[in-house]
């Protein structure tokens, strides 16, 4: 199979938050692309693109092999954390669990980051996130993309 990487962004405008997420089948094909993806598949400026990548970088070089997913809630330069997703395979072979599994860190790094105590707000993130994410996905694999 094709070494490829599938990205998107997930606004969270209520929570003036955005979760960033990564699929790949490779992870040297990510460690070689990665500020490509982030400055001209989802718009990055360079400077927080090379930011970003430095830390991504450094995080995928702890594992010797990619897990199937993983949260990377990364300080900014700007004072915030921008929180990526990373998960291992192509859109239509990404395990459910493992999704609902990281999108739970990532609501809890998201509320954490903003000072939400509230179970039920928590919940509705957690659900917003997973429909855009599988939308996202399935728009991958209509496009034939995977």
């Amino acid at each position: 199979m094709k070494a490829n990487i599938w990205s998107g962004v997930i606004d969270l405008e209520i929570f003036h938050s955005e979760v960033i997420f990564i699929v790949t089948n490779s992870k040297d094909y990510l460690n070689q692309e990665i500020v490509k993806v982030l400055s001209e598949d989802l718009g990055m400026k360079d400077k927080y693109a090379n930011e970003f990548s430095a830390e991504i970088r450094k995080s995928l070089d702890e594992d010797e092999v990619l897990p199937p997913g993983q949260l990377l809630d990364i300080p900014c330069s700007t004072g915030g954390r921008d929180f990526f997703l990373i998960f291992r395979g192509t859109p239509k072979s990404l395990d459910t669990g493992v999704i609902i599994h990281e999108l739970h860190h990532a609501v809890t790094a998201v509320c954490k980051e903003r000072g939400i105590k509230d179970e039920e707000a928590e919940s509705y993130m957690q659900e917003y996130l997973y429909r855009r994410l599988k939308h996202q996905l399935a728009n991958f694999y209509k496009s034939k993309k995977s």
